[in-house]
């Protein structure tokens, strides 16, 4: 329509995978699919060190469904790990910072251990379960080898090859090399994983110009509920890398 120009959105995921953080992803994104017949497309900027695996792949399934109406472009501004980088595997192409970091594919589950704590406070876990393997996990007690080797095989094992061949189908990379190369829990300066892991490392601004074809931008440029600062701010950068956490103590998180 005459009069009307074409504008590309920008989406920030700047938090863990939780349920507050993924009802507001949904929320952005769909102010942008009911604006799709002006869209050039969306940028994801994300800074996101995982969390929720399920969670995870609910956010990446329903991207691949949603850049079927608006191109999506990942764009990676300090990290995109664990869960993270599950999302930006799900855009149509992952752009970096080539200082941000990517990967940290694997599963942890960590827990807090206070038995000494406790003995010297006078604190006595008591429970009653049926089922040898009801309670594998305690804080007042170290897990033992059968518990240990029970979460292992019947949870973090799967959700772990579940990832493995989540990035690998979305990528185009053979199973066994994101195994191998990828997939062993570490982090990647994004510079050194072009055309494996991101497909170009670039500036966020020039980005946007690159997608817009235009030096002037920012006329073009749609911030999508950001909180209120200025466009100089929102287009800043920061030199922190910070390394992924887990979303919780106690629960199973994609890192």
């Amino acid at each position: 329509m005459f009069g009307i120009k074409e504008k590309l959105y920008i989406v920030e995921f700047n938090k863990q995978i939780n349920h507050k953080t993924t009802k507001q992803f949904y929320k952005d994104m769909e102010y942008v699919r009911k604006h799709k017949k002006f869209a050039k497309g969306v940028v994801v900027r994300l800074n996101c060190p995982g969390g929720s695996p399920s969670l995870s792949f609910e956010i990446a399934e329903y991207l691949k469904k949603f850049k079927k109406d608006v191109p999506v472009y990942m764009f990676v501004e300090s990290m995109a790990a664990s869960g993270g980088y599950f999302i930006a595997a799900a855009g149509d192409k992952i752009y970096s910072n080539p200082y941000a970091i990517v990967g940290s594919i694997g599963v942890i589950m960590q827990k807090v251990e206070i038995s000494g704590l406790a003995e010297k406070v006078g604190v006595q876990e008591d429970n009653i379960s049926v089922g040898d393997f009801k309670q594998p996990l305690s804080l007042f007690k170290p897990i033992d080898e059968d518990g240990e080797e029970y979460l292992k095989n019947q949870l973090m094992l799967p959700t772990y090859e579940l990832f493995v061949d989540y990035v690998a189908t979305n990528r185009n990379i053979d199973v066994e090399t994101v195994k191998n190369e990828y997939a062993n829990g570490k982090v990647f300066v994004a510079s050194e994983m072009v055309g494996k892991l991101i497909d170009e490392t670039i500036t966020f601004h020039q980005l946007l110009e690159n997608i817009t074809e235009s030096e002037d931008f920012m006329d073009s440029v749609e911030f999508v509920n950001t909180v209120k600062k200025s466009l100089k701010e929102k287009l800043g950068f920061t030199f922190n890398v910070n390394i992924p956490q887990l979303e919780n103590q106690n629960g199973l998180s994609l890192s």
